[in-house]
């Protein structure tokens, strides 16, 4: 008698604690609004990066259709400073 009620307790807590998982997989900054894209840039070391303009626009189609301002720069969801120069607030030869 012992087993089958020890077997219905860790029955009825094993589905305790797996409703009480809350379902968060890091990715809940991502905004899914049409309209939205993002770009993974890989790093080998922590520091400065200059990404000349013929390396986004090589990796970005329509970088002049993209407003400069409208840039955001995420690290394990949070926004991290992004300092973007442009000509007239728009992107050419010049901007990075």
């Amino acid at each position: 008698m012992r087993k089958i009620y020890f077997l219905l307790f860790t029955i009825c807590l094993f589905q305790f604690c797996r409703a009480q998982h809350v379902g968060l997989y890091g990715n809940e900054w991502v905004d899914y609004t049409p309209g939205h894209q993002y770009w993974k840039i890989k790093v080998k070391t922590d520091g400065f990066y200059h990404l000349p303009y013929t390396t986004l626009n090589n990796n970005i189609a329509n970088l002049s259709s993209i407003n400069p301002n409208d840039l955001v720069l995420y690290h394990n969801g949070q926004k991290v400073y992004i300092d973007v120069h442009t000509t007239a607030g728009v992107f050419d030869t010049a901007s990075y």
